[in-house]
């Protein structure tokens, strides 16, 4: 996959400084969303413990971004830190991390409330409705406006085209294989998701690790009740990778012989360790 990084994102929050000790974060919001719903309270949480936050906005133009854009959307802003951060999705979101994670390395991810791809969308839709699938039927009316009035409209058919019955068939997107990615995920849900729990289970069983469902829980999870304990389980999640991980500068396509970008250094200098670094499988 080949990033336009000639073409900048249109808008960004970011708050906080990295350092040595703590990995940029970067969060990824979903469809219908836009930045303000990590703003709310995710960014300065992070920011307030140590942490560069940053919140891209992920909308396109007209009938919105592709999943390839969104994912070289994630690589421009990647590519323009120092040091590769850690990933965090929600929703759909999510799934461009998946995807992303498909050609690149980060030393972390976190899915929350994560859709496993975006066909799976247009099925949770049957019977529900749109505002209470995005954002949980508890969530206020001014958040709601707040957090999707910088929305695509085209953002949910480029995610979901069986949503747009006008669209041309598209090729079927592949899910994200285990041995796909050897980065350390955590999943978490809500007992209260509007979108099915038993998803988070699979997604997690899929990548070999657990779902985390946290109750009372609703979809929109950075700012609904309870936003509080899950931004917690990140934070003392992203420490403890850390204290196994070094961040580095992502390069290329993940392969079975580990290579990574020497922070630093100009050239592309590569070292072989002799066991994943962040504690995965090989």
């Amino acid at each position: 996959m080949n990033p336009d990084t000639t073409r900048p994102l249109r808008q960004k929050i970011d708050k906080g400084s990295a350092s040595s000790a703590r990995p940029a974060l970067v969060f990824i919001h979903g469809a219908g969303h836009s930045t303000q719903c990590w703003d709310e309270h995710f960014l300065d949480y992070f920011a307030d413990r140590g942490y560069r936050a940053i919140a891209p906005d992920m909308h396109g133009r007209g009938r919105g971004a592709s999943i390839a854009d969104r994912v070289n959307r994630v690589h421009a802003l990647v590519a323009d830190l120092p040091s590769a951060p850690i990933l965090i999705g929600h929703a759909t979101g999510g799934y461009i991390v998946q995807e992303y994670l498909r050609t690149h390395r980060t030393p972390a991810a976190v899915l929350l409330c994560s859709a496993p791809s975006p066909t799976h969308l247009s099925a949770m839709m049957r019977g529900t409705r749109l505002r209470d699938l995005l954002f949980g039927a508890g969530t206020a009316d001014a958040l709601v406006e707040a957090c999707y009035a910088d929305r695509d409209d085209g953002a949910l058919r480029a995610l979901s085209p069986a949503l747009d019955p006008t669209q041309e068939p598209r090729p079927k997107l592949r899910l994200l294989r285990p041995h796909d990615t050897l980065t350390p995920l955590l999943v978490i849900d809500g007992s209260r998701d509007s979108w099915d729990p038993a998803v988070a289970r699979s997604l997690a069983r899929d990548y070999h690790t657990k779902a985390e469902l946290m109750p009372g829980l609703r979809h929109d999870a950075m700012h609904g009740p309870g936003w509080m304990a899950v931004a917690e389980r990140i934070r003392r999640w992203v420490e403890a990778v850390h204290l196994r991980v070094s961040a580095v500068r992502t390069i290329g396509p993940p392969d079975r012989v580990h290579r990574f970008g020497v922070v630093g250094t100009s050239a592309r200098t590569t070292v072989t360790p002799s066991s994943p670094p962040w504690g995965g499988r090989r």
